[in-house]
Formats: structure tokens, sequence, C-alpha cells
């Protein structure tokens, strides 16, 4: 088996080690050509994702029988989603953080890259029929729990900023009010009172109010559903579902159409991605960076293992081992995205994205080496 894999890889070899430095060598060039390169990215992300992604799960769930599809898979890769949803609140709260480190945290070491780099990884390693069907199947976990509880979470927290903004605008003005009254009074009374003390400033501190109170709950959850709902890879999964029910076959020309766009996934990403290589402020964020590409790279493919056996062998083989490969791909590039449309660790995520795909080459080959090497008796 390792002689087959290994021929693989040398394939997967072949293919991906041009690609991060291919596309550094385009970013520092566009860099150059154009002034701000912030405007360069949002292009090639929302071609991906609201064409590109939407044709790929569709393509890949419509043209299999809905229900003779592995869902014992989709539910491993969501129960490793919630175990590490799950880990990253004592971590938060033994590091004194509040529910923005806690989303810095979980966002940067666990959004799994499954259709990105997952689909052309597979389809080197265990052909097309498994390359193109197996990363959709883990990225549903993604669309179905972690994206709804990240935008939840992100929703609270923007909340709790904005209400805690709020009070303290609101003690700057009754402490200015304050002071403007006592600067008015008469001269013999305005710092000291009957026996020459200092008068005390009545200083009225807000109240703490539950974080419960602080929210908009039903305006959250409304806006929560929303989102969801038009994720465009979501509708893709959707209606890829209700069409694999019909039982029709996708027309040739349309599915020509969907292998293009499915097609452009790849090499477009890791264009952006090469612009994210210019200007990175790794030094700035090392520390925090590095620990989550290591916990993304190594630790979270390490829980896979033990997930797979708690699946009681209805994840095996071939499956098992793409489960764990796919768990140690780097960072989704849509982590950036919601880290800068929510203002929380950008440039971490940014970081991650870019590290994490530097290093996802030889990351892969080992944990392919380990997984022929090692007989986990999955």
């Amino acid at each position: 088996m390792y002689g087959k894999e290994n021929s693989r890889t040398l394939v997967l070899l072949l293919l991906l080690v041009p690609v991060p430095w291919r596309n550094s060598l385009v970013g520092s060039s566009l860099k150059q050509q154009q002034q701000n390169s912030q405007t360069s990215k949002h292009p090639h992300h929302r071609f991906v994702f609201f064409a590109c992604l939407p044709c790929t799960v569709f393509r890949a769930l419509a043209t299999h029988p809905l229900l003779e599809l592995d869902w014992t898979y989709v539910a491993a890769f969501l129960l490793l989603r919630v175990a590490n949803a799950a880990l990253f609140v004592p971590v938060t709260l033994a590091l004194r953080g509040d529910i923005a480190d806690y989303l810095v945290h979980y966002l940067g070491s666990t959004w799994v890259d499954t259709i990105i780099f997952g689909v052309p990884i597979i389809t080197a390693l265990y052909g097309s029929d498994m390359g193109n069907l197996y990363p959709v199947l883990a990225a549903m976990s993604s669309f179905v729990f972690q994206l709804p509880y990240m935008l939840i979470c992100f929703e609270v927290g923007k909340a709790h900023r904005e209400h805690k903004a709020a009070e303290r605008l609101q003690h700057a003005e009754q402490q200015e009010h304050e002071s403007q009254l006592m600067a008015a009074d008469d001269g013999t009374c305005n710092n000291t009172n009957a026996a020459g003390g200092p008068v005390a400033a009545a200083q009225a501190e807000p109240k703490e109010v539950p974080l419960l109170r602080r929210i908009p709950v039903l305006k959250i959850v409304l806006r929560v559903i929303w989102h969801v709902l038009t994720v465009p890879p979501l509708v893709g999964i959707i209606i890829g579902m209700c069409y694999s029910l019909t039982g029709w076959s996708v027309p040739s020309l349309l599915d020509q159409t969907l292998v293009f766009f499915a097609n452009c996934v790849t090499p477009v990403v890791t264009f952006a991605v090469g612009i994210f290589l210019v200007d990175l402020p790794f030094l700035a964020v090392w520390k925090t960076s590095t620990l989550y590409v290591f916990y993304k790279l190594v630790v979270m493919p390490a829980l896979m293992i033990p997930v797979l056996y708690l699946m009681h062998h209805t994840v095996t083989g071939s499956a098992a081992n793409i489960a764990v490969v796919l768990a140690s791909l780097p960072l989704a590039f849509p982590a950036f995205t919601l880290a800068k449309q929510y203002g929380l660790g950008e440039r971490e995520m940014s970081t991650c994205v870019a590290a994490g795909t530097l290093l996802m080459l030889p990351t892969v080959m080992a944990w392919i080496a380990l997984l022929d090497a090692v007989d986990f008796h999955f």
C-alpha cells in the first residue's frame, strides 16, 4: 500500500509545491501594481464563495443518491467540531479571556479547509469519485453547525461590545455634566464643605446588567438565520440534496459548467493566499498564530482518530484515512473574511491562513506516511 500511496504523494507534490511560491510572486507583483491590496482580495473571494463553492457542493450531492451517502462521515466531522467548540470554553476561561478571545481561539484553530484544498488533494490520493464527494460531506457540518454557531457568538460579542461602549459613553457624559454643575456653583461651597474637607463628587457608577438582558436575543436569532440561509455554499448543499432526491441525472452541459467552476476553486483561492504573503504581520502575532497553526495541522487531525473510534467503526478504510487527512488541512480562507467582518482577530486569521497553506504539503505527507505506517484498525 505504501508504494501506491508514495506514487500518489509524488503526484500531489508535483501538483502543489509550486502553488504557494508562485502565488507569492504573483501577489507581490499585484501588490506593486495596486496601492491597496485589500481591494484585490475581495473579488477573488466573492467569485469563489458565490459561484465556485456552490457549484462544487451542488455537483457532489446531485450526482449521488442522497439516501446512499455516508451520513456517519458527516456525523464524525460534526462531532469533531462540537468537541472543539466545547474544548475552547475552559481554555478561554483558564486564560481569563472573554467571548472575543474565545471566538479568535476557536476560529483560528478549527475551521477546516475541506473543499478548497481537500478536493484536489483527496482526488490526487484516492481518485475523483472520493475526492469530489468526501470533502463536501466533511464540509456539510461546517455549514450546518460551525457557521451558525460562530455567527451567534460573533453577534452576541458584538452586542456586548456595543452595550459596553454605550455604558462608557453615558458615564463620560454624566461626569462631564456633573463637572459643569460644580464649576457653575458658588465659589464658597465649590470644592469644600463646612468642615473644610473635599466634597465627593457623586459619580453614579453604571449598574451591571446581566448579559442576557444586554443583547437583543430575537434580533440576533433572526439575523443569524438570515445569514445562514443566504450563505451560497449552503444554498448549493440544499439544492443539491433536493436534486438528488429527484433521481434525475445532471445534464451534460450543466455538468461541464459545474466542473468548470469547481476547477476554479483552488487556483483562485491560492492566488488570493499569495497576496496574503505580502506584508504579512507574522512577527506581530507570531506567538498566537504559531499555536493556532500547530493546533490546526497537528492536534485537530489527531483528535479525529478517537472520534473515528467513537463512531464504532462505521467510518472505515480509505474513508477514515481521508477524514484524518482532511482534518489536517489548513485554516479555511473564509475564516479571515468572517474575522474581518466583525473586526476580531484579522491579523491572526490572515497569518494562520497563509502559514497553514505553506505548511500544508509537508503536513499532509507526514499524516499520509503515519497512516500507512501505523494500522489504527479503522
